[in-house]
């Protein structure tokens, strides 16, 4: 059997298959309490790479480092803020976050991960997402038949056990595909878009737009009003990029400001009956307007973390209360949970890996990186997972 390092090529596979299903897994319950899917695959997957590798390589992620240092320290400060019943949530909170990054990029990434391999196993996944949610789509309009999106049953959180689904589609319906919402949904395959728009550096630029054409119609059809902006910010700094480039795609047009004034004479008509069509209003609605009927306003609803962190003393404000210590029933985007939990300075630790990635990257990480934060803002994308899962395909082929 072939082989890289120590590893028999077939684990090179298992390693880089779980990578790239780690977002999925993650929202199913595992056998063991309070440990989602993704990260038992991941300890499971620790005792082969224990039994297979006769010398484990620690490769050292300095940003990492200090981060999970950070994490692991402060979670000392759980009892002050915590009573007893929390504080083993909040630990195991704060403890599966440096699992998975630890287990991940310091012991696996680096002898481990295909980048090919994964890069076409994403694809492919992602193909089959959003083709499943254009049945879903169809199935709706045309019979009033709603496909299954997922297994709700296993899923680890008991808010969307309990909601009622055929009432929520009466209104505005937005399929999914096998995620439990179009957001998660839209998370994911805003990857796949960036760097099939952009190329991953592998020894050389790779492309496929057909690929990111097709998925991103997906994530307008999903009616993720997050995903549909992002969508758009992508292809326009694509767009932009080609312009101002001397090595542009647009060859066919001699001059350029010809080229920028057809496209602004095309893009205002399309533009303006696009933000018309059913679809699009509605989701835009969700995000910006009260619109209780479809699930009220979205922005809104990630700003009630940020009041919670506004409420803190200063000193807190600085050094957080704690990873994983939040209020029950309290949404927080990513960026309201860093400042809450492990305050200012745990934020400009993940600043400057950002900043580094985006300092050393190519055109596909440096964009990503842009959207990545973005969604940080708005969004819970800053968990274990979202990070092994983003990170991996940003540090291909990177001195990080």
């Amino acid at each position: 059997m072939k082989s890289i390092g120590c590893f028999p090529l077939s684990m090179n596979k298992i390693f880089s298959f779980l990578i790239v299903f780690i977002p999925i897994f993650s929202v199913y319950k595992s056998p063991l309490p309070g440990v989602d899917f993704s990260t038992f695959c991941a300890i499971i997957f620790s005792f082969f790479y224990i039994i297979f590798c006769k010398k484990i390589q620690i490769s050292i992620n300095i940003p990492f480092v200090f981060l999970i240092f950070y994490i692991i320290f402060f979670s000392l400060w759980l009892p002050i803020f915590t009573t007893d019943k929390e504080i083993m949530l909040h630990l195991l909170r704060a403890f599966k976050f440096s699992y998975l990054i630890i287990f991940i990029f310091f012991i696996c990434y680096k002898q481990l991960f295909d980048v090919n391999y994964s890069i076409k196993i994403l694809n492919t996944l992602t193909l089959f997402l959003v083709l499943y949610i254009f049945i879903q789509k169809i199935s709706f309009s045309l019979f009033g038949y709603t496909l299954p999106s997922g297994f709700i049953s296993l899923i680890n959180s008991d808010n969307y056990i309990d909601l009622d689904y055929e009432k929520i589609y009466e209104n505005f319906y937005r399929p999914s595909s096998f995620f439990i919402e179009p957001a998660y949904f839209s998370h994911y395959v805003l990857l796949g878009i960036t760097y099939n728009i952009f190329g991953y550096n592998y020894g050389k630029l790779l492309y496929n737009y057909k690929y990111a054409v097709i998925f991103s119609i997906g994530i307008f059809i999903s009616g993720s009003g997050q995903g549909i902006l992002l969508t758009v910010l992508i292809w326009s700094i694509w767009l932009i990029k080609n312009l101002l480039s001397k090595k542009s795609h647009f060859k066919f047009v001699s001059n350029k400001y010809i080229l920028i004034f057809f496209i602004i004479f095309i893009s205002v008509p399309v533009g303006y009956f696009t933000m018309k069509t059913e679809l699009v209003t509605m989701s835009l609605d969700r995000v910006f307007t009260s619109n209780i009927d479809f699930g009220g306003n979205a922005v809104l609803a990630r700003m009630m973390g940020y009041e919670y962190f506004f409420n803190l003393p200063i000193i807190y404000k600085i050094i957080g209360v704690g990873f994983g210590n939040v209020p029950s029933d309290v949404y927080f985007s990513s960026l309201s949970y860093i400042l809450y939990t492990i305050g200012f300075l745990g934020f400009l630790i993940i600043l400057y890996i950002f900043i580094r990635a985006f300092y050393l990257g190519d055109i596909f990480q440096k964009v990503f990186l842009i959207v990545y934060f973005i969604l940080i803002i708005g969004s819970n994308t800053f968990t274990a997972t979202q990070v092994c899962f983003y990170f991996s395909f940003i540090y291909i082929d990177k001195k990080f």
